[in-house]
């Protein structure tokens, strides 16, 4: 009997082997999200200036979902699993953008306080 058909009997599948990859999953979007976490981090380092806190946030708060999806997908197998490691780099660059954003715009509310109070 051929192995291949033994296999199949056995309720194996190619793409189950270790190390395998299914040929039908999504592709990995981790130098997208690598990019954009990027943006994200070096915004939120520029947060001190109004627009670049609100696009830190924005970016942040979007990378850091899209990349924790990409990651319990790669986790089923349904992605492509070759982006993991920039996926989870997306992710921590993304909150860092997201924190220091947040921190940016915690600093211009309280200076737009102080300054009513002031008049």
């Amino acid at each position: 009997m051929d192995p291949v058909v033994v296999q199949a009997d056995k309720g194996q599948r190619p793409w189950e082997r270790p190390g395998a990859l299914r040929r039908d999953c999504e592709p990995d979007r981790a130098r997208f999200l690598m990019l954009l976490g990027m943006l994200s981090l070096v915004s939120g380092f520029l947060s001190f200036l109004l627009l670049p806190a609100l696009v830190a946030v924005a970016l942040g708060l979007a990378v850091w979902v899209m990349s924790s999806r990409d990651s319990k997908k790669m986790g089923a197998g349904l992605m492509d699993r070759r982006g993991w490691k920039r996926t989870c780099i997306a992710e921590r660059w993304a909150s860092g953008g997201l924190l220091l954003g947040v921190s940016g715009l915690v600093y211009w509310g309280v200076l737009a306080l102080a300054m009513l109070r002031w008049h």
